[in-house]
């Protein structure tokens, strides 16, 4: 027997419409029958002089006893035993009494519950009144019993025997236990709850997926004592449906924020499965994710997509933006190819990809049709090798499938097809030996590593094999409803296509659905439109940058030269970070590194101006400082014509930007540094001391508030130095100080390989993805053997050039060089006789023998040479022209105490 007692004494309470008087026994102390009433003996049967001074438990049917609570009252439900001998379904009340000489007595009063749901309210008017209510609507004792149901909730959960069970008794489920939850809270507070929502399915539709709002009350008698609780239920599916849909918008609106095409297809999927299909396949033209144009959808040439995204309920999404088997073609008379030309979704009619192909093309060495492209035809598989008769084609058998997805053959005629060994990729086509290409699978520069290698959309991508899991919940054709299939389009742009699947055991796609999925992919074009737009500008930008950084660095025989350079993520954009190496005059080599303010083309434009210019200053053999000061002039000139705004925004990171400019001379082992607001470079001496030389800062080019100043140390023979940008050693998870510190302790071995030095400090140093570039560049230093460079003092009197020609000359013989001696000796005169002629003391002769013969005379003097065009009649000026003709090059430089006139030759 279940129970429900009361806090307080029971109180009369008048009905709420017309009812019968309820059964009515009084029991003694004993629980003995004293008093029975007349409607007692109508619902039972018992008159009273068969029931009087008998046990009121022999009423009660399996031997259960009669509660008789000390004070207030018990209510419940009883099977109670009719004198015919059946059993009766009542509610039951036993109130205490007080009674003579303090002796106990029990009122026990029973009711029928088809006539009464709660004490003192009445079944007919609630019939009348409610039970044809189109809400459903429950009323509930304080055990949380049903004790009244209308037709309406009947109707909608398809269960009727709800009578004296609980909720979690007709429903087993978490919800209806969270459900009793905020039942018993009422009831505990008397606070109704209203719009209280739980979604699942009903019994009478168990496969469909449906939400409701109920709202509870607490049911109270005169004495505000709560006597049950009443609820009613709206199933506000349609309504949550379209509330659902409006946020999947809204996720699909925001989706792409990485701007990374294949990540933003793998956001549609996710936002779909389960909640709208089961399976969802995110198809895109190459030139969405390269960063391409993308080409015009023709009705005469087939279509050729990747499989960007593919996700099946309760499977990781799968992409294969770089896999040969992602690639499907769509012959050109296929749905998806008019999908794609016409604009339109479609719904109901048998995809020309599906599952159960994706899973046999892996699983079958030869041809797997699957699909007709006029569709007319069932879809079908084939292996290799089956006859005609074996195939599900209508009425074509023995023919060839029209459309056909190949695992491993290429150039058949198949309408669609996967092409599981057809790679586009440039990998023999290294145009760069010291730059690698940011993409993958384009090793076009050996240097600059892939800027999406670490992406995490990326990761794991690889071409379909055994153990793949693209194909996981991809079962036959029978498993899934007809499909509806959508094109992605941004104007008139085919972006892809987006096809939708449910399983057997869910109600199938409607028109509705297939005005949704239409509206839900323009959002996502709009996304994927954002996020190509985004590829295509970090393309061009790469490109730029590709074509303005060196193909090649080398110190000659100056330094040993290995650099790495890594293009930040694809959120943060390619900045504007570059290094160089500048061979100069008298086997002295530039080092150079900078870093432009900003990302994007404007920054890659502004990175090759001032490479450029740096160049051309560093071939006038300028000092550090005076080259760092003219390149400031040089951005200050470009500010003043090119002022804020849209023309000249691609070119405003030149503004700011840093810069590092060193000269090493392997003559003399000292090298020479000045830095405009760029991070000091490490030096690692040849015991393995690493330090951070004190150089002034100086300031950002362009601003010009600070002049900037050179320092010259000395660097022995063996030293190594280390010149990077703060994308290296900085970033949201450590300081400056920190990263130079770390870099310091990874460079302590300088005897190591430097191509090794580098890969451990851009694997210890840089986390992805890089929220800036990040550049390394390592030189470790080279001097001449001094039987490669000779030096001579010349006196001032001009006999003296016949004995500077003698000295050259033996030395080219010692060198074994007599092939240049004529050359030189003409050299020599010529630079010699001007020294002496126009210059002051002191003057020496240099020869020193690298890759080239270089010939310097230097003198006390600052007057630069010009190189004249003498006429016919002249008599002198063709000196220095001689000497250009008889050269590789030459030029001058000033020094500490004067000038220098160089002259290369090539060797023989």
């Amino acid at each position: 027997m279940t129970t429900a007692p009361n806090d307080g004494s029971a109180a009369p309470r008048r009905p709420a419409g017309p009812a019968s008087s309820p059964a009515a026994a009084l029991l003694d102390g004993a629980g003995d029958v004293i008093g029975w009433s007349r409607a007692a003996e109508a619902l039972l049967g018992y008159p009273e002089g068969e029931i009087l001074d008998r046990p009121a438990d022999a009423l009660l049917a399996g031997g259960d006893r009669v509660p008789r609570p000390e004070h207030g009252d018990w209510s419940g439900v009883a099977r109670v035993r009719h004198r015919a001998g059946h059993d009766l379904r009542l509610g039951l009340r036993v109130c205490a009494l007080g009674g003579a000489a303090g002796r106990e007595h029990w009122l026990m009063t029973m009711f029928d519950l088809d006539e009464a749901v709660l004490p003192g309210v009445n079944r007919s008017l609630l019939d009348g009144l409610l039970a044809h209510l189109p809400i459903g609507m429950a009323v509930m004792d304080t055990e949380l019993r049903y004790t009244w149901v209308n037709d309406a909730l009947v109707r909608a959960s398809g269960v009727s025997d709800r009578l004296g069970r609980t909720l979690g008794a007709v429903f087993p489920s978490e919800q209806a236990a969270a459900g009793e939850v905020a039942m018993r809270r009422v009831l505990e507070t008397g606070t109704p709850c209203i719009d209280y929502e739980y979604r699942g399915p009903i019994l009478s539709d168990p496969s469909g997926e449906h939400m409701y709002a109920a709202s509870f009350f607490r049911l109270e008698d005169e004495d505000n004592r709560p006597t049950g609780l009443c609820y009613l239920v709206l199933d506000v599916t349609e309504r949550w449906r379209r509330h659902h849909r409006e946020l999947m918008l809204g996720r699909a609106r925001a989706c792409g924020k990485q701007l990374d095409p294949v990540r933003a297809a793998q956001e549609l999927a996710e936002i779909c499965v389960p909640d709208f299909a089961d399976l969802v396949s995110v198809e895109l033209a190459d030139a969405v994710i390269e960063g391409g144009e993308i080409p015009a959808v023709s009705g005469s040439e087939p279509v050729r997509l990747r499989r960007a995204a593919h996700l099946a309920a309760g499977e990781a999404c799968v992409s294969f933006p770089g896999s040969a088997n992602g690639a499907v073609e769509y012959g050109p008379c296929s749905r998806a190819a008019r999908c794609l030309t016409d604009g339109e979704g479609t719904l109901g009619a048998p995809a020309d990809v599906h599952p159960d192909a994706w899973a046999a093309a892996r699983g079958h060495p030869g041809t797997t049709s699957v699909g007709d492209p006029r569709g007319t035809g069932p879809v079908r598989t084939a292996a290799a090798g089956t006859d005609a008769d074996d195939r599900e084609h209508a009425g074509t058998a023995g023919t060839d499938a029209d459309v056909r997805e190949h695992a491993g053959t290429a150039g058949g005629d198949a309408d669609v097809r996967e092409h599981a060994g057809t790679a586009g990729t440039d990998a023999d086509r290294p145009e760069h030996a010291g730059i690698a290409d940011a993409d993958a699978d384009r090793p076009e520069h050996a240097g600059i590593a892939d800027a999406d290698a670490d992406r995490p959309e990326h990761a794991g991508i690889a071409d379909a094999d055994a153990d793949s899991p693209e194909h996981a919940g991809a079962a036959d054709e029978d498993a899934y409803h007809p499909p509806i299939t959508v094109p992605l389009c941004a104007g008139a742009a085919s972006l892809g296509l987006v096809t939708f699947r449910r399983r057997r055991d869910r109600d199938p796609f409607t028109p509705e659905d297939l005005a949704f999925a239409e509206e839900f992919a323009v959002h996502g074009s709009a996304a994927l439109a954002a996020a190509h737009r985004f590829a295509q500008e970090r393309r061009i930008s790469l490109s730029l940058q590709r074509s303005l950084l060196p193909g090649r660095l080398g110190g000659d025989e100056a330094a040993e030269i290995a650099w790495r350079y890594f293009p930040a993520s694809q959120e943060a954009g390619v900045g504007g970070d570059w290094v160089d190496v500048i061979p100069l005059s008298g086997a002295r080599v530039a080092l150079v590194v900078g870093d432009v303010v900003g990302h994007g083309v404007g920054a890659a434009a502004a990175m090759g101006r001032l490479r450029a210019a740096v160049h051309t200053l560093a071939a006038m053999d300028l000092p550090p400082d005076e080259l760092l000061a003219h390149l400031d002039d040089f951005v200050t000139r470009i500010r003043a014509e090119q002022p804020c705004g849209a023309d000249g925004a691609g070119l405003l990171g030149t503004l700011g930007a840093s810069c590092m400019y060193a000269v090493y001379d392997p003559v003399d082992r000292t090298c020479t540094l000045a830095r405009a607001a760029h991070p000091a470079p490490v030096i690692v001496r040849p015991d393995g001391t690493a330090f951070v030389p004190d150089l002034p800062a100086g300031s950002p080019l362009g601003i010009g508030s600070v002049p900037f100043e050179a320092v010259e140390m000395d660097c022995p023979d063996g030293s190594l130095v280390a010149f990077f940008t703060d994308g290296l050693v900085e970033d949201r998870h450590k300081d400056m100080e920190e990263g130079v510190a770390r870099l310091c302790a990874l460079l302590g071995d300088p005897g190591a390989p430097l191509e090794r030095l580098c890969d451990d400090a851009v694997d210890a140093l840089l986390s992805r993805p890089l929220d800036d570039d990040a550049a390394l560049l390592l030189a470790r230093t080279t001097s001449f053997p001094d039987s490669d460079v000779a030096v001579w003092e010349i006196p001032g009197d001009p006999a003296a050039v016949r004995e500077a020609r003698a000295l050259a000359n033996r030395q080219l013989d010692a060198w074994g060089l007599e092939d240049l001696r004529f050359a030189t000796e003409l050299i020599v005169s010529e630079l010699v006789t001007n020294a002496i002629r126009y210059g002051t003391a002191p003057i020496r002769l240099r020869l020193i023998r690298h890759h080239v013969l270089t010939c310097e005379v230097l003198d006390g003097s600052s007057t630069s040479p010009r190189l004249r065009h003498a006429r016919t009649t002249d008599e002198g000026g063709r000196g220095l022209f001689l000497v250009a003709q008889a050269s590789r090059r030459w030029g001058y430089r000033y020094t500490g105490s004067g000038k220098s006139i160089w002259v290369e030759q090539e060797l023989p």
